[in-house]
C-alpha cells in the first residue's frame, strides 16, 4: 500500500495562528462547550441542478438514496457511524462519541437536494452546506442532537459529499455559520467537505475514513496539518499527519488531548535544573499518560518536549489507536507553541510538532507551512546537504508502514541529551540542559531518567534606546545582532523573528572591548574584519566559561544604529 503526502487541506487562518496558547486553549473550551460530547455529524448528500455548466466540476455522478447507504455502509460488519464512534471514543477514552448520519426528512427519508452554488461554483462547499442546513434547519438540529447555546440552536457538524473531484478539508475550529429560519438562530459549529468514495485498502476498510477522520481532527480538534512544513513533520504518530489508514489507524499527540481535556500530564517537569529521577509510563493509548519537559519556563515556556509511551494496543484493529501498531517504545516529541500552531509565525526550521527518531532519520520541509505545497520528500534535484534534504532519503517519510526505528530504545540508542543525535536542544541550537536516559522497557512499562542541566538564562528584550549592530560577529556566514542597552552588551542571532541570546558582556572592560569590535566589523577593513572575529570566537569561549548567558525572547525589529 504506497501513500503520497498531499498538499495541506486547510488554509492558514492568519488570526488563529496569532492567537495565544491561553486563547488558544479557550477557543477549543468555547467548541467543547458549544457541541458537546455526543452529537451526530450529519452528512450532506445533493446533486448539481446544472452539473455541465457549472464551474470546478470533474468526473461528476449523480448522488441516488443507494449510494448515501452504500456510503454509510448500512447493514455491514462495520458501519461508517461505528468506526467515526469508536475510533473518537477510543482516542478520548470515551469522553468524546459523535455519530454520523445523512441529512433526512421528520420520517427519516434521505434527502438529496438539487443545489446551484454561489457563483455557479461547485467547489463553494461552504454555500452549498449553507444552502442544505437552510432548507431543512429543524430536522438537522434534530437528528443532530437538538443542543443548544442559550436561545441558539447548534448543529455541531456538517460533512458535505461531493460526488465529483474535490480535495478534502476543514474548517479548523469553530465555521460560525449562523442564519434565521422560523424565528430560529441556527449556529453551525463545524464543516468539511470530502469526496464520495467507496474505494477499500489492502485491510478491506473504505479507504475515506481515514480522511474523514483526518478532517474531522481539523474540525473537533482545532488543529493544522502535521504533513509538511511548519506545522511539523508527524506523519502516523498523530492523526493530523494523515497517515492513517483504517486497519492502522494511530493516536493524537498528547499536546491535543491535554487541551481537549481528554487527559493531564502526568508529570510536568519544569527546568533549567532537575535532579536525575527515574520515571515511568504505561501504553499511552490506553492509560493516557504523557510526561511533558519544560526547560526553560521562566523565559520559554512554549517550547518544550512530550514523552509518550507507545504500544500495539488490542482491541479491533480497524478503529484502534495504535491498534496494529509494529513496534514499542518511548515517544519524544519536540513542542515549538512560540512559532508553531498557536503562534503568530510558522516556519518550517522550527515546526510546530516534530517527532525526535531515536534512528536519527528525519528531515525538514524547506518552505513554510503557510505556503506549504511540498511533500515531506527530496525535492527535484536537491543535493545533499540542501535544506529540506533528507539524511535518508528513501524513508525521510515517518509512514505507518516505516521501518522501527522512531521509538527509544532502539538499535542501542537509549538515551535523548544534548550530545546525542537528535539532541535535545531547543530550537536555535540552544542546549535545552535535559537528558532522558536509560530507556527500557520493563513489566509493560517504559522507564527512564530524566535529568536537566540547565542554562544561565536571562531573557533580553529590546527597548526604543538599543543600540544595535548588525554584522557577522561570530564567522557563521550570518548576521547576528550586537545589542547594547548603555550598560550590558548582548549578541544575539535574529532568525526567525527572535533574539537567541549567544552570550552577554556585563563587565566593562567586556564592553569596551566588544564596542570596538563592533566599529571594526561594520568599518573595517577586510583583514581587521578577520581579526576582529577571531577575537570574538576566543573572548565567547572564555565568557561562557564563566556562566555566560543565553536566552530566547521574541524581537520586535527595533531599528539598527
Amino acid at each position: 500500500m504506497s501513500y503520497v503526502p498531499r498538499i495541506p487541506c486547510v488554509p492558514p487562518d492568519i488570526a488563529k495562528l496569532r492567537l495565544t496558547t491561553a486563547e488558544r486553549r479557550a477557543h477549543v473550551q468555547r467548541l467543547l462547550d458549544l457541541r458537546k460530547s455526543k452529537f451526530t455529524s450529519l452528512h450532506l448528500f445533493f446533486n448539481l441542478t446544472n452539473p455541465a455548466t457549472t464551474k470546478n466540476v470533474s468526473n461528476y455522478r449523480a448522488t441516488a438514496a443507494a449510494d448515501v447507504r452504500s456510503w454509510l455502509h448500512e447493514g455491514e460488519a462495520i458501519t461508517t457511524s461505528q468506526f467515526v464512534q469508536n475510533y473518537w471514543s477510543a482516542l478520548s477514552y470515551g469522553q468524546f462519541v459523535p455519530s454520523v448520519d445523512a441529512n433526512r426528512d421528520a420520517g427519516g427519508n434521505i434527502l438529496i437536494p438539487n443545489i446551484a452554488p454561489a457563483s455557479n461554483d461547485g467547489q463553494d462547499w461552504g454555500n452549498i452546506a449553507d444552502q442544505i442546513a437552510r432548507a431543512n434547519a429543524e430536522q438537522i438540529w434534530k437528528a443532530a442532537g437538538s443542543i443548544t447555546d442559550g436561545s441558539k440552536r447548534i448543529i455541531p457538524s456538517l460533512v458535505v459529499v461531493q460526488n465529483y473531484d474535490t480535495n478534502a478539508s476543514a474548517v479548523v475550529g469553530d465555521w460560525g455559520d449562523e442564519f434565521a429560519v422560523g424565528g430560529q438562530t441556527y449556529h453551525i459549529v463545524h464543516l468539511l467537505h470530502i469526496r464520495y468514495s467507496l474505494n477499500l485498502n489492502d485491510y478491506k476498510l473504505p479507504n475515506v475514513w481515514s480522511t474523514l477522520c483526518h478532517e474531522y481532527s481539523h474540525n473537533f480538534l482545532g488543529g493544522y496539518d502535521l504533513y509538511g512544513g511548519g506545522g511539523g513533520k508527524i506523519g502516523y504518530w498523530d492523526i493530523l499527519g494523515d497517515n492513517s489508514p483504517p486497519g492502522h489507524m494511530s493516536e493524537t499527540s498528547s499536546y491535543h488531548k491535554n487541551s481537549m481535556g481528554w487527559i493531564t500530564y502526568t508529570n510536568v517537569i519544569k527546568g533549567p535544573v532537575v535532579t536525575a529521577g527515574q520515571y515511568s509510563l504505561n501504553p499511552y493509548a490506553t492509560s493516557g499518560e504523557a510526561i511533558q519537559i519544560i526547560p526553560d519556563p521562566a523565559h520559554n515556556p512554549g517550547e518544550y518536549f512530550l514523552l509518550e509511551y507507545r504500544a500495539p494496543t488490542s482491541g479491533n484493529t480497524a478503529w484502534v489507536p495504535d491498534g496494529n501498531l509494529q513496534e514499542s517504545g518511548l515517544l519524544i516529541t519536540h513542542i515549538n507553541e512560540r512559532l508553531g500552531d498557536a503562534a503568530g509565525q510558522v516556519v518550517s526550521s522550527s515546526p510546530f510538532m516534530d517527532i525526535c527518531e531515536a534512528d536519527g532519520n528525519d528531515g525538514k520541509c524547506w518552505d513554510t507551512r503557510v505556503f506549504c505545497d511540498l511533500p515531506w520528500s527530496d525535492p527535484a534535484n536537491a543535493h545533499s546537504g540542501d535544506p529540506g534534504v533528507s539524511t535518508y532519503p528513501p524513508n525521510n517519510w515517518p509512514a505507518w508502514n516505516r521501518a522501527p526505528g522512531v521509538l527509544y530504545p532502539f538499535a542501542g540508542k537509549d538515551s535523548f541529551t544534548p550530545n546525542t543525535t537528535p539532541n535535545s536542544n531547543l530550537y536555535g541550537a540552544k542546549d535545552s540542559g535535559l537528558s532522558v536516559t536509560g530507556i527500557q522497557k520493563s513489566v509493560g512499562q517504559i522507564v527512564f531518567t530524566i535529568q536537566m542541566a540547565g542554562n544561565n538564562q536571562q531573557a533580553r528584550s529590546l527597548s526604543p534606546n538599543d543600540r544595535i549592530y548588525f554584522a557577522d560577529f561570530n564567522g557563521d556566514g550570518k548576521d547576528e545582532a550586537l545589542i547594547f542597552d548603555g550598560q550590558n552588551l548582548t549578541l544575539a542571532a535574529t532568525d526567525q523573528d527572535q533574539l537567541l541570546a549567544i552570550w552577554q558582556a556585563l563587565g566593562e572592560e567586556d564592553r569596551g572591548t566588544l564596542m570596538g569590535y563592533a566599529e571594526v566589523l561594520q568599518h573595517g577593513d577586510a583583514e581587521l574584519r578577520q581579526a576582529a572575529r577571531a577575537h570574538l570566537r576566543v573572548l565567547r569561549r572564555a565568557m561562557r566559561h564563566r556562566g555566560g548567558a543565553e536566552d530566547s525572547s521574541e524581537a520586535d525589529g527595533a531599528p539598527a544604529s
